[in-house]
């Protein structure tokens, strides 16, 4: 049996990182223009997180050339022309105007609608193995959106086998588990033709919703508090870092397939979207794949995060359009499985077992119109439209 030799394996080592801070340095370019960041380069050394003192002290010795000769106290001629957004000068503009967002950047504008998304959920527990994610109207009784329940000790104990299992797969998968630790940008881009400069607001609407997946997934997580298969046994040994959180639902599987809807919902319509919508989703299942031959989950947890993003989808879209109200909640659980169900059982999405056994809300509450995530989902809908 041939062995690597220290230096055969220090070169692999870093090659990987070498692939891996490509990836990150791809996705971070993808943001910086997204974000407006390389418009000018002359703007990039005028504001950061790190200032440039010599450029401060050189434009303030501009400034004082330029107005030698001007009393700046008496000066008014800067106030002379009436404000553009309210066409009065003794006025400011409206209050809380979704309108107002053309003006921010796009870091803003995402802090902005996620947490206006996230502002009207609310988190709770059946006190026993069950997290609840509700729907909190302004006036009226919440309902549950989504209803997630952990499996038990057992049979997180039978889902080692699969997980055993599939590391067999990891010198196979290891180039796309290490590109797909952060979010799948590049290969969402490969299907639905994302770019930077075409579908800014695409990216941008995508990048702002999962900002609040990552949110409510985490929420849940630290609810249920499930542990990593590393923390049942150490033969697991993942081939990246083990995330300091919990496991179920799993993140990658939430957020890959939540986006397959939000791609879906905003290319859907023609016989090329639907075959992009279906590669999304097989995407998704891959990517959630991943994370399981990594050891870093469960398939059950890739399930869980199935069926949440299922109704998170649902929500995001009701809150972008309006008039949607709370139809059904997705139920996720495994506990009524026999003894040694799950054993063998790895997750696909198609499976009964693993999809969502929907219960159906009554009267449910009408979800309310969000004005600023419909301003970016419009402009980002606008980009498919020829």
């Amino acid at each position: 049996m041939s062995r690597i030799s220290p230096q055969s394996g220090m070169q692999a080592m870093q090659g990987m990182q070498a692939m891996q801070g490509m990836q990150g340095m791809q996705a971070m370019q993808a943001m910086q223009a997204m974000q407006g960041m390389q418009a000018m380069q002359g703007m990039q050394s005028y504001s950061g997180a790190v200032s440039n003192p010599q450029l401060a002290y050189a434009m303030n010795l501009t400034r004082q050339d330029n107005q030698t000769g001007l009393d700046i106290l008496d000066e008014k001629s800067w106030l002379t022309a009436p404000l553009k957004w309210s066409g009065s000068e003794d006025k400011l503009p409206q209050l809380n105007g979704a309108q107002h967002l053309k003006r921010w950047e796009s870091s803003y504008r995402s802090v902005l609608i996620s947490t206006d998304l996230v502002g009207s959920l609310s988190f709770a527990d059946d006190g026993v193995d069950t997290a609840l994610v509700n729907y909190r109207p302004a006036n009226g009784k919440p309902a549950t959106l989504a209803k997630l329940t952990r499996p038990n000790r057992d049979q997180f104990v039978e889902q080692m086998n699969v997980v055993f299992s599939r590391a067999k797969q990891r010198e196979a998968r290891t180039a796309e588990i290490l590109t797909q630790t952060v979010p799948q940008y590049a290969y969402w881009s490969a299907i639905c033709n994302l770019h930077p400069e075409r579908t800014p607001k695409t990216m941008e609407l995508l990048a702002t919703l999962l900002q609040f997946v990552l949110m409510v997934t985490q929420r849940v997580k630290h609810t249920l508090a499930c542990p990593r298969p590393i923390e049942y046994s150490t033969l697991t040994q993942p081939i990246i870092l083990t995330p300091g959180h919990a496991a179920l639902p799993s993140g990658h599987s939430t957020e890959a397939f939540f986006a397959a809807h939000i791609m879906a919902a905003l290319i859907g319509g023609s016989e090329s979207g639907a075959r992009k919508e279906s590669q999304m989703f097989q995407l998704a299942r891959r990517i959630a794949d991943n994370r399981v031959i990594a050891g870093l989950h469960f398939p059950v947890d890739s399930a869980a995060g199935f069926v949440l993003a299922d109704a998170l989808a649902a929500y995001v879209m009701a809150r972008a359009k309006g008039g949607g109200r709370v139809k059904r909640t997705r139920v996720f659980s495994v506990k009524h499985l026999k003894a040694g169900a799950l054993a063998q059982l790895d997750f696909l999405p198609s499976n009964p077992l693993w999809q969502a056994r929907d219960v159906s809300v009554p009267k449910g509450p009408a979800i309310a119109k969000s004005d600023l995530l419909e301003w970016l989902w419009q402009q980002a809908e606008a980009e498919w439209s020829y």
